[in-house]
């Protein structure tokens, strides 16, 4: 496998500064100094307000929205609305649709979104149910988010036996050939998810690697009707994980939890029964961050 990657920071987002809708005292038209040498900072901290409300205006009119849209619910210059919407097109706030061309939100903000969840001190609190899923299972067991288009391990218990998943807190793995990484990106909507792919390619790194998007995206459909995802020496030969989604108050998957070991002892015929572990660890973890009851359910057979 590839050496551990440090943790990166996601980029700042970063913005032009535009005209402002109406010129704040001191500032002309186009948002520039005035005369009297005003301090640019405010015109700056005009822009700024004015890309957050333009992301809030998505959660209060619909997934979709037109320049026009835009530009009358927080009454802006349509002018303006556009360069604010382009500047954040070409850092992947939005995406356009190429034929109605709306834009709705986009990939970084789930980027984002996910590396903020390491920051949350909510890691603590499920550790006690990776220590049960590997007294359970006998096997390493591994907690994860979804960062920068790749899995992050940021907690794991190692298993006592001598023959075990050779992995590390911190590392990065890619989504498409890991159990793990697969029950993290099972549930994102479909543009997210190629958006992800489109980015980070689904490369080969055993014979057993999806390395084609129809059939990736078949294996994750399947993944949401039985709750769990499995990697049989897709990342690794002769290793085998299964994985599980881990849901916060809001019912959206902020984490996974896979068991990982060889498959001498994961062996098929007792994937069902693994996986009804996996799955009721990750459930138990999903009630402490508060998911509601109606999105935790057990694996199907």
């Amino acid at each position: 496998m590839d050496a551990d990657q440090s943790m990166s920071t996601a980029p700042d987002v970063i913005v032009p500064a535009v005209e402002p809708a109406a010129p704040a005292a001191g500032l002309d038209g186009a948002g520039r100094v005035g005369s009297d040498g005003s301090d640019r900072a405010l015109a700056g901290a005009q822009v700024v307000d004015r890309v957050v409300d333009i992301l809030e205006t998505f959660t209060r009119l619909g997934p979709e929205l037109g320049v026009s849209d835009i530009s009358r619910a927080l009454d802006l210059k349509k002018a303006t609305a556009h360069r604010l919407l382009a500047s954040l097109h070409r850092r992947g706030i939005v995406a356009q649709d190429p034929v109605s061309r709306r834009y709705r939100l986009g990939m970084k903000l789930w980027e984002l979104g996910s590396m903020a969840t390491t920051a949350v001190d909510w890691v603590d609190r499920v550790k006690p149910f990776l220590q049960q899923l590997t007294d359970r299972t006998g096997e390493t067991t591994h907690l994860a988010v979804l960062s920068d288009g790749q899995v992050l391990y940021v907690d794991k218990v190692e298993s006592a036996h001598s023959l075990r998943m050779p992995s590390q807190v911190g590392r990065r793995l890619p989504i498409h050939c890991t159990g793990i990484g697969k029950a993290l990106i099972a549930f994102l909507p479909e543009e997210v998810l190629r958006g992800l792919v489109a980015k980070r390619g689904l490369a080969m790194v055993t014979p057993n690697t999806i390395t084609d998007l129809p059939r990736l995206l078949e294996e994750l459909a399947l993944t949401r009707e039985r709750h769990y995802a499995v990697d049989v020496e897709e990342i690794e030969e002769g290793l085998v994980c299964i994985g599980a989604p881990v849901r916060d108050h809001t019912a959206h998957v902020v984490a996974a939890i896979s068991i990982a070991g060889p498959s001498s002892r994961l062996r098929p015929e007792r994937m069902a029964e693994n996986a009804r572990e996996v799955v009721s660890a990750a459930n138990s973890m999903s009630a402490v961050l508060g998911c509601p009851p109606e999105f935790l359910a057990l694996p199907t057979t």
